[in-house]
């Protein structure tokens, strides 16, 4: 590999890659910062760099994902300012690189949490909980009212993986704001994953009240995670409608 980039820079393939990168159409442009990264020139990374918000979709997740390559953790700058989407897909190509820096404080991940690109709100959440970053703990409760619903899903899941339980008030009261499903579904578990006896009230009432099948379903499922079968046995055998006794009696089946 060393021989090889030796190679590139005396038959002056950089320059012409960098030529390119300069002037040269799209896919030229993408190419050429495919190139600089396969042959680990790191001495081009500011140039990389300058185009990570480029409009064109393909030259700019190659320079970000090159960049982070070359750069590291320090190239994650880009973050910071780029009003372009990130997709999933390029979210996973940088959270993959990402993961050989697990161990490392990521000094900007409160910024990344903070930016009006929810894309980049939504990596940071990935990042977070995929590398153990707990000084974003903060932002995440603000996140946790975040008017994109799908941030507020990831805040939660976020909680429930690095084991958040003094945000339970908060999620407890999004759970009152909530008018999405789904979002209620999380908050539910993770009082089941993060919570203690004195949340086992809250999961009865909501097994007697509810009507959605979802909801008692993980109600049901975050009582028995608190080891709270007691409760459901007593509930599966007094005045509640039949179906949530259905849905206990079938939650404590160890069987399933």
């Amino acid at each position: 590999k060393k021989r090889l980039e030796e190679l590139y820079r005396e038959t002056k393939l950089k320059e012409q890659d960098l030529n390119r990168l300069k002037k040269g159409e799209w896919h030229e442009q993408a190419r050429a910062i495919t190139n600089l990264g396969e042959m680990r020139i790191r001495e081009t990374l500011f140039e990389i760099l300058q185009y990570a918000d480029n409009p064109n979709e393909f030259v700019r997740n190659e320079a970000q994902y090159v960049a982070v390559v070359l750069g590291g953790k320090r190239a994650l700058s880009f973050l910071e300012e780029i009003k372009s989407p990130i997709s999933e897909w390029q979210q996973i190509r940088l959270l993959d690189e990402c993961m050989k820096f697990q161990y490392q404080l990521l000094e900007k991940i409160s910024d990344w949490l903070r930016s009006t690109n929810h894309s980049v709100v939504l990596f940071g959440l990935k990042v977070v909980r995929n590398t153990n970053q707990y000084q974003g703990k903060s932002e995440i409760k603000k996140l946790l009212y975040h008017k994109n619903p799908r941030i507020q899903e990831k805040a939660v899941e976020t909680c429930i993986d690095l084991g958040y339980d003094s945000l339970l008030p908060e999620l407890l009261e999004t759970y009152e704001l909530s008018k999405d499903q789904k979002h209620e579904e999380t908050i539910i578990r993770a009082i089941g994953e993060l919570g203690n006896f004195k949340h086992a009230a809250f999961l009865k009432d909501t097994i007697k009240v509810e009507k959605r099948y979802e909801i008692i379903l993980e109600a049901s499922r975050a009582l028995k995670k608190l080891g709270k079968r007691d409760i459901l046995l007593s509930m599966s055998q007094n005045g509640i409608a039949a179906r949530n006794k259905a849905i206990i009696n079938h939650i404590l089946d160890d069987r399933i």
